[in-house]
C-alpha cells in the first residue's frame, strides 16, 4: 500500500500495489503535502490528514473518514498517523506553535484526551511530522524552522498515552427513604477502553486499584455532601484528574 499526492491537482490518494495493482482511492478533502499511512495491527491501513485548517480526518483504506478531536481554535497545517500497540493508532497534527497528539481505542472507535506540545520558542515554520509508537509511547519528530540557522531541524519528543477518569455518585437510602450514604464510583479508561490496575487517590477511605472494568467504588457515610478531587495513575500513562 502507498499514499501519494498529485502535484497538478493537490489531491491525495491511497493505492494498493501488492499482491495486485488496484485502482486509486481518493482521500476526501485531504490537504496534506505528503500523506502518511500506518498499518494497524488489528487490521487495515490508515491515513490521518488535515481536511482544512480546523479539522483532521482519520481514514481507513476502503472506508469512510472519521473526525479526529481538535481543540477549539487550534490551527492545523499538517497531520500524521503511526501504529500503536493492541490495534491502536497515534494521530498527531498541528502548526508552528503547537503539536497536538491523541491515540485511538483498540477498536479505533474512540480517542484519548488530546495532549498539547509546545514548539521551540520563536518557531516560524512547521513541516513534516513523523512518529513511531508501536510499543507504547510515541516518539514524535517535527521539522521546524526557528532562526534560519543553528536552531532549525528535526525536533523530538516522547509522548505517553493519557488516561481518562469519570466520577459518579449514587445516594444509598434506607427502608424509610432516608439517605444514609453516598456511593462513589470512579472509572478509568484509555480512549474508552477499561484500564485495570490503575490507582485512584482522593477517595473516602484512601487509594484503591481499579478492577477489570476499570472501576473502583467507595462510600461516604452519613449521606453528607462532600466534594472530591480524584487522580488516576498507572505506569506508562499520563495521569487523569476529576472532581466529583
Amino acid at each position: 500500500m502507498i499514499a501519494y499526492r498529485v502535484v497538478s491537482s493537490g489531491e491525495n490518494f491511497f493505492r494498493r500495489i501488492l499482491p495486485t495493482l488496484d485502482a486509486s482511492q481518493a482521500m476526501p478533502q485531504a490537504k496534506a503535502m505528503g500523506p502518511s499511512i500506518a498499518a494497524r495491527s488489528g487490521g487495515g491501513v490508515y491515513s490521518a490528514y488535515a481536511s482544512d485548517e480546523a479539522s483532521v480526518s482519520l481514514l481507513r483504506f476502503g472506508g469512510q473518514p472519521q473526525p479526529v478531536p481538535v481543540p477549539k481554535g487550534a490551527s492545523v497545517l499538517t497531520a500524521g498517523v503511526a501504529a500503536g500497540p493492541d490495534g491502536r493508532l497515534w494521530i498527531f497534527y498541528g502548526n508552528a506553535q503547537n503539536t497536538y497528539v491523541t491515540r485511538t481505542s483498540e477498536g479505533v472507535s474512540g480517542f484519548e484526551p488530546v495532549q498539547t506540545l509546545k514548539s521551540p520558542p520563536g518557531a516560524l515554520q512547521y513541516f513534516r511530522l513523523e512518529g513511531e509508537g508501536s510499543v507504547g509511547p510515541l516518539d514524535l519528530f517535527a521539522d521546524v524552522t526557528v532562526d534560519g540557522g543553528s536552531k532549525d531541524g528535526s525536533y523530538h519528543q516522547q509522548v505517553w498515552p493519557a488516561l481518562s477518569l469519570a466520577v459518579t455518585k449514587q445516594a444509598v437510602k434506607n427502608a424509610k427513604g432516608k439517605v444514609t450514604a453516598v456511593r462513589v464510583t470512579a472509572r478509568v479508561t484509555d480512549a474508552g477502553d477499561a484500564v485495570a490496575g490503575a490507582t485512584v487517590t482522593g477517595l473516602p477511605g484512601g487509594a484503591k486499584t481499579t478492577d477489570a472494568s476499570g472501576s473502583v467504588t467507595a462510600t461516604i457515610a452519613g449521606g453528607k455532601k462532600r466534594a472530591l478531587k480524584l487522580t488516576a495513575t498507572k505506569a506508562g500513562y499520563v495521569a487523569a484528574k476529576a472532581k466529583g
